[in-house]
């Protein structure tokens, strides 16, 4: 299938790197509100690259619950493959592409699991179902088939009717702290503003990069 000829015109906000933040957290979270109020589907979106020890990449859409200037929070079963991924090699990457504001943000950075406390407490404001689904479901293992799946979860939706449910213990979340951010604004005639942050120690600093 010839797809040359399938294409569109960018004509998006520029990017002005003096008028940006020193933190591009900040600028994160600007960005951010910006796509919840243009009532995007899943804003929170994100793509979660990975790599084994010898540099093998995998890549899967993840959703963020939490930022803040530390970094990025998700959740996953820790016996996923990408949780084994992680424990092989912490670096990873991160990508929100927000097509309806031509937008895009990638982040590189080091996962780390975050504390059992943090887990449990947003564990707990997940649905039921959904509590249930993370305790019987062996994430990233071959099972026998989505029936036998869904017998043991009408099982545990038994088992737990009138309980609570607890945390799995292969279960929790990823902190990513980022070492490079980089903001990508659709511009016209191809010539996309690009505008990264790089962290140093402590100190991020912002380049203006070519399209």
């Amino acid at each position: 299938m010839d797809l040359s000829d399938l294409r569109r015109e960018y004509k998006g906000e520029p990017l002005v790197p003096e008028k940006m933040p020193e933190n591009p957290i900040d600028f994160f979270d600007y960005w951010f509100s910006q796509a919840i109020k243009s009532e995007i589907t899943e804003p929170n979106a994100m793509t979660l690259a990975t790599a084994t020890k010898e540099g093998k990449p995998s890549a899967r859409t993840v959703l963020l619950k939490y930022f803040d200037y530390n970094g990025f929070v998700f959740y996953t079963n820790y016996n996923s493959r990408k949780a084994k991924e992680i424990a092989e090699n912490p670096n990873v990457a991160l990508l929100f592409f927000w097509k309806e504001l031509e937008r895009q943000v990638r982040i590189e950075g080091i996962a780390e699991k975050v504390p059992l406390k943090k887990s449990l407490e947003y564990f707990m404001k997940r649905p039921k179902k959904s509590q249930i689904a993370a305790w019987i479901s062996p994430q990233s293992s071959e099972i026998e088939s989505k029936k036998q799946l869904l017998k043991k979860f009408e099982e545990a939706l038994m088992l737990f009717k009138n309980k609570q449910v607890p945390l799995p213990k292969n279960w929790g979340g990823y902190i990513i702290k980022p070492s490079r951010i980089e903001f990508w604004q659709g511009q016209p005639s191809r010539l996309h503003d690009r505008v990264l942050y790089v962290k140093n120690i402590d100190k991020w600093t912002k380049k203006l990069l070519a399209p």
